[in-house]
């Protein structure tokens, strides 16, 4: 449930979105701080696309991230493009915390290589993030952490939903 006008936009914009695909030209970004029903609502984008037989797909980027390296090590049945191959080619794909982790520029190309090549194909992005374009002081901007051309590219791809509130988990 909306708290205030800005969530409520959200919330309305995910609606049409779902609604919509895959008519939809532009996906979304959904940004703020933790706990204000981002990833929420973007899994229940999925979950109504669902509802009428189409598939989308969910990726918390750390756990992608993850799996990715995993595919590193000697012996591993699995390659790197195995595992990047459904997440380029799903018709609509969640990315969750976009920019939360940040250890090293391997993580940029990796997202600007996801960003680019849904770009090309012309495939619908909604991600979540706690970061914003123009943080309080001392908080990365998204752009700092996703580099500026992915940025930039997303802002071409999705309209962006700052979504503001108290954190739902924490009552607070």
């Amino acid at each position: 449930r909306p708290e205030n006008k800005e969530q409520a936009a959200a919330r309305e914009a995910c609606r049409v979105f779902a609604e919509g695909f895959p008519a939809s030209d532009r996906g979304l970004l959904l940004a703020g701080p933790v706990g204000t029903g981002k990833t929420h609502l973007a899994a229940g984008i999925l979950r109504s696309l669902a509802d009428r037989g189409l598939f989308g797909l969910f990726v918390d980027l750390n756990e992608l991230y993850r799996a990715l390296q995993g595919t590193y090590r000697p012996g591993t049945p699995q390659g790197e493009l195995d595992i990047l191959a459904p997440v380029l080619d799903a018709p609509v794909v969640v990315l969750d915390d976009l920019g939360q982790r940040y250890d090293s520029d391997w993580m940029q190309d990796v997202l600007g290589y996801i960003v680019n090549g849904r770009y090309i194909r012309g495939r619908q992005i909604v991600a979540t993030s706690n970061l914003v374009d123009t943080p309080a002081a001392g908080v990365p901007a998204l752009e700092d952490r996703i580099g500026s051309r992915t940025r930039s590219r997303i802002a071409e791809m999705c309209v962006t939903f700052v979504v503001p509130g108290r954190d739902y988990r924490r009552g607070t």
